[in-house]
């Protein structure tokens, strides 16, 4: 990219289910100035009835308030989306989870997912900033930006765009390449296939940490990993996992959460884990049976752990 020019794309839900979006709030950058905001209720695909009184605490959308502020389904929604952010990548703060919530609603409507670059604040402020934690509501207080509405899609969107550009001033950054750039090799460990990350046995792998933040991707997960993750051996990767308050698990079992597909950089529409790997194809099958497990690759995986 040429400029400073992207889309921050921000969920709320009405459950803990990925595919249960009830509202997105959007804010257009371009030429690193904030050019627009938008932000709408959206019926979830789960449906009017699978609202839980923990998301409604968060941000307080009743199916109620929903219909009465108009709300779009899934596909007008995917529609808008794309009118207003055209061919600029999308930017979310912990984008794993909103890339999530924009898949799996695509999913429960058939909708065939666009090729779309996808990219995360969160890494960026771990490498910028020097704070206890990177939570938004962290990350905003601490650069100053006032008239935030935490757990409000539009607001939370706009403070994200914000933020963005005011950690792009301070680290020099004048297009999202330089902003997010290649991750740097760490080296290649042992070699394919050998090495501490294979030989370790279960009780040997490294326990999440206890001073993981909350709001990370990882926290809590369920992470197992497949492949070679280039640059990164595969040690280093269970304790950047770790790090980040995930339990590292060496097979694909029924409690698994999250796979690395590290022989792909990104999950596009075309992935079909059931050609893939014995581990993509075991996931696949748990995930048909109705198991919450999210694909990601090794770009998002890199964005947000290394």
């Amino acid at each position: 990219m040429t400029g400073l020019d992207f889309v921050v794309v921000d969920f709320e839900t009405a459950n803990r289910r990925h595919e249960s979006a009830c509202q997105v709030g959007l804010a257009r950058v371009r030429g690193g100035r904030l050019e627009a905001v938008e932000a709408w209720l959206i019926i979830p695909p789960t449906g009017l009835d699978s609202f839980e009184a923990a998301n409604v605490r968060i941000h307080g959308i009743t199916p109620e308030a929903l219909l009465r502020g108009s709300p779009l389904d899934w596909p007008a929604t995917v529609e808008r989306m794309h009118a207003f952010a055209g061919d600029l990548p999308f930017v979310a703060h912990n984008v794993a989870f909103d890339r999530t919530v924009f898949g799996w609603c695509c999913d429960a409507f058939g909708l065939t997912l666009p090729e779309r670059r996808w990219l995360d604040s969160l890494s960026v402020s771990r490498r910028v900033l020097d704070l206890p934690n990177h939570r938004l509501s962290t990350v905003v207080d601490h650069l100053g930006i006032e008239g935030h509405t935490h757990h409000d899609a539009g607001s939370d969107a706009a403070v994200t765009a914000e933020a963005v550009l005011r950690m792009a001033g301070r680290s020099g950054a004048v297009s999202v390449d330089e902003l997010w750039p290649p991750a740097r090799s760490r080296g290649a460990g042992m070699g394919a296939y050998t090495g501490r990350g294979y030989s370790a046995s279960v009780a040997e792998l490294p326990a999440p940490s206890p001073d993981a933040d909350p709001a990370h991707f990882f926290y809590g997960q369920r992470v197992c990993i497949t492949g070679e993750i280039p640059g990164c051996s595969r040690w280093d990767a269970f304790e950047a996992l770790a790090r980040c308050g995930a339990q590292v698990e060496k097979g694909v079992t029924k409690r698994t959460s999250v796979l690395v597909v590290a022989g792909r950089e990104r999950i596009g529409p075309d992935y079909n884990p059931l050609l893939g790997s014995a581990k993509e194809r075991k996931a696949a099958q748990y995930r048909l049976a109705g198991q919450r497990l999210v694909f990601i690759g090794a770009a998002d995986f890199r964005a947000m752990a290394l």
